[in-house]
């Protein structure tokens, strides 16, 4: 089951047995996620991602080419 995360966002994947009749709209504290219980949810954490991992590498070896210091 999807629902929506704010007006015009992703939806979030959620767990049908938070969900009531007109639910629309993700609800922390009422709704949870499918991940919360996923064993495959490394695969899909955008912060795990390859390129996420890339660019945290990028900005670790920031070299200041042109400025004092």
């Amino acid at each position: 089951m999807w629902l929506k995360a704010v007006p015009g966002g992703r939806p979030i994947p959620v767990l049908a047995s938070t969900v009531r009749p007109g639910d629309t709209f993700f609800n922390e504290g009422r709704h949870t996620t499918h991940f919360s219980d996923c064993r495959h949810k490394e695969e899909f954490d955008l912060n795990q991602r390859p390129e996420a991992e890339a660019v945290a590498e990028a900005e670790d070896h920031h070299v200041d080419l042109g400025g004092e210091g």
